[in-house]
């Protein structure tokens, strides 16, 4: 409330930007929703446009990270959802929260780049994050508010000291300020360093990152990852993990990566999860993807006459069959089907001089597994034409003058 009205102050004494009011409605309290309506009474007295995000956390990420991660994760992503090109958004994170972070990601075993603190400043999705009031203390907010006469909501959730930030509030910080009073301007301090510290270690990683980057800021190729030393490879993984908006991992986040997916044997196919993406390694790869499941296709059979080969376009489900220079021949009368791999196909694509079993053809061309399922094949009177738009098979090539076809996804697939 503080920071919502210093900011409705400054931008009626001056020519400011459009101000925003975003509420996220995590549903974890029974009165989220007395919340959500105190939001939007604010936002209308104030003269504010708001917007209100409703998210849903996973019962797993709250049994893998716990409440607070699970939460936050889901904040940010929304976060990130939400900003466009050119915006701001504004957290009223003050001075004793950034003590507080600074002594719970010593405690969970962060590196330099943990200790570092909130940054004030950061990129995020298309725009950026700023906190402006980290100079502040709450003792000095919470005056503040007072002599505005501000209204604000204490969330009585604040109290459990259950919570690891709150029991660090609650029970361990006023301890450890009657032993050192200016315990925040220390801990401060440190943050401060370790910023140069980390400004200094991201030199070295970014380029131990080009020499492993794979031309996607997605993936990183895992030979040239276990070439490096171990401190390097781990401060690798955090820049990279950093650069794709994701908290920094801990020292064992970092070890079980390291030894469950980089060092596995050749033939598994390792995965990590980490909030709402998904660590993969596939043919000396390692990518980061989201979570999710991969979209299905369901297409039937169907003829296809004169009239609509002379189309641009023939949709099938969730792809396309577009006109394209050296592509599948297809003909008036010819019936085309499209489907996913079941198993036991073979390919004999154009240009060799054997057919060989899918399987392997995609084992070579390095398509990761998850990937292999969910490429379309198409069909053409019952006979293998085309896959994705890997190959065409033998047959089917399209002459140099002949009208010919790509498949072309509408819905892109993870």
């Amino acid at each position: 409330m503080v920071l919502l009205e210093s900011v409705v102050q400054l931008s009626r004494k001056y020519d400011c930007p459009p101000v925003w009011l975003l509420h996220v409605n995590h549903g974890l309290s029974i009165q989220s929703g007395r919340w959500q309506q105190r939001v939007i009474a604010t936002a209308i007295r104030l003269g504010l446009p708001y917007r209100i995000i409703e998210v849903n956390i996973a019962q797993s990420d709250v049994d893998a990270n716990g409440p607070e991660a699970a939460a936050r994760t889901a904040r940010y992503d929304a976060f990130a959802r939400y900003l466009q090109p050119g915006q701001i958004l504004l957290l009223a994170h003050h001075g004793d929260d950034q003590a507080e972070t600074v002594l719970l990601r010593m405690f969970r075993g962060a590196g330099v780049a943990g200790l570092c603190g909130m940054p004030a400043q950061r990129k995020l999705a298309n725009g950026q994050l700023c906190r402006p009031l980290l100079g502040f203390t709450r003792k000095q907010l919470h005056h503040w508010a007072v002599k505005e006469q501000l209204v604000w909501i204490e969330d009585p959730s604040n109290l459990e000291s259950r919570f690891d930030r709150n029991f660090l509030r609650l029970q361990v910080m006023p301890l450890l300020r009657s032993r050192w009073p200016k315990l925040q301007q220390r801990l401060s301090a440190t943050a401060s360093l370790m910023r140069q510290q980390q400004d200094l270690i991201d030199e070295i990683a970014v380029s131990d990152y080009q020499s492993c980057q794979d031309g996607s800021t997605a993936i990183l190729w895992v030979s040239n990852l276990l070439s490096l030393s171990l401190a390097r490879r781990y401060n690798v993984l955090r820049f990279w993990l950093n650069q794709q908006n994701q908290l920094a991992p801990t020292q064992q986040q970092l070890i079980t990566i390291d030894k469950q997916v980089l060092q596995a044997s050749p033939a598994a196919q390792p995965q990590y999860r980490l909030g709402s993406l998904v660590l993969r390694r596939s043919v000396g790869k390692l990518y980061l993807l989201p979570d999710a499941q991969p979209q299905w296709l369901d297409v039937k059979p169907f003829q296809v006459s004169m009239a609509r080969l002379q189309d641009c376009n023939i949709a099938l489900g969730n792809y396309c069959l577009q006109r394209a220079m050296g592509g599948c021949r297809l003909r008036p009368k010819d019936w085309i089907q499209l489907s996913l791999r079941q198993g036991g196909e073979r390919c004999q694509p154009h240009g060799r001089h054997h057919s060989q079993s899918l399987k392997k053809l995609l084992q070579e061309a390095g398509v990761p597994v998850w990937q292999r399922d969910c490429i379309p094949l198409l069909w053409v009177n019952d006979q293998l034409a085309m896959v994705g738009n890997l190959w065409t098979c033998k047959g089917f090539q399209a002459a140099a003058q002949e009208p010919s076809w790509s498949l072309q996804a509408i819905n892109k697939l993870t």
